[in-house]
């Protein structure tokens, strides 16, 4: 990076960029936990293992839909970094 320029625009777009991949890996890893739990391994006539296994189902229910809000910051973040990017190249034309 030593040496190298880069417009402000082209910094905001990387960031948008970044956010973008950040979204799409943690949607991914939303998904891939909903999908952990499928079956109950815990014990279907046991009081023990039915209930182990329904909070495991709340809690990474819950940790699922955190990471979905978090993809909605991370859209809206990148939108905002490509808003940036475009506000610096129209300032450019100037």
């Amino acid at each position: 990076m030593a040496g190298e320029v880069r417009s402000e625009a082209d910094v905001w777009r990387l960031r948008a960029a970044a956010a973008e991949d950040a979204a799409r890996e943690l949607g991914g890893l939303a998904s891939d936990l909903r999908r952990v739990l499928r079956r109950n391994y815990f014990g279907v006539d046991c009081v023990e293992g039915q209930a182990l296994f329904d909070k495991l189902i709340q809690v990474t229910g819950q940790v699922a839909a955190d990471f979905d809000a978090q993809c909605a910051e991370l859209d809206q973040l990148s939108s905002r970094c490509t808003a940036a990017a475009a506000a610096y190249d129209e300032a450019d034309v100037w």
